[in-house]
């Protein structure tokens, strides 16, 4: 979508590996609030899970052997799904609205007798604007500490400028601070500061600083 209401997007999902074992993380990026996020999430978990099933399902249903459950569920016994993480990434200011489904439901004169059978389900929110950079160490923390002083020019240069790691940033991560602050002039002189897939931020900020 675009245009002035396009203030969310599912950015990416990544297949993530644990021995032999794997996860995929999706991860949703938000400017704004949005108040049926618990909702979404869940949409997009079993999404991704209705997903996994469709493709077990075309192949057991080629399978002989199969019981008469295993044959009307298209998945056997044994099959199993890989889990799916779903992450917001939040850049707004505070977050105010709810972080799991039961935030959402009326509740009123129902009693806990009943409300224990009804599913929850949780959303992981980072917000971006307050989370502690120093606990990362990849790029995400100059990432995440140049998106935290994008509106202070002042903070910002000195954030540069005091962080060697701005003088050789790899590639991706120069591009996502560019989508992220929507600095579209950094986008148009990254390939003046690139060497062999690494951006120097430091020179590239100075040059739009003293372009604005």
């Amino acid at each position: 979508r675009k245009g002035k209401y396009r203030q969310s997007y599912r950015d990416l999902i990544k297949k993530t590996a644990f021995g032999v074992n794997f996860s995929l993380i999706g991860v949703e990026n938000q400017k704004l609030v949005h108040y049926l996020m618990p909702l979404r999430t869940m949409e997009y978990d079993a999404a991704t899970y209705r997903g996994q099933v469709a493709k077990i399902a075309g192949m057991v249903k080629e399978m002989s052997g199969l019981s008469d459950a295993e044959f009307l569920s298209g998945f056997r016994k044994d099959d199993r799904l890989y889990p799916c993480i779903t992450i917001v990434l939040y850049y707004g200011d505070d977050w105010d609205g709810a972080r799991s489904l039961h935030e959402l439901l009326d509740f009123t004169d129902v009693p806990d007798s009943l409300k224990k059978y009804i599913n929850d389900y949780k959303v992981h929110i980072f917000d971006i604007m307050k989370i502690d950079t120093t606990v990362f160490r990849t790029d995400l923390k100059q990432i995440f500490a140049f998106l935290q002083c994008a509106k202070d020019k002042k903070k910002l240069k000195e954030l540069v400028e005091g962080d060697s790691a701005y003088q050789q940033l790899e590639e991706d991560a120069y591009d996502m601070i560019a989508a992220y602050t929507r600095a579209e002039k950094f986008v148009a002189i990254k390939n003046e500061y690139r060497k062999k897939e690494r951006v120097n931020m430091c020179q590239a900020l100075n040059e739009l600083l003293e372009d604005s």
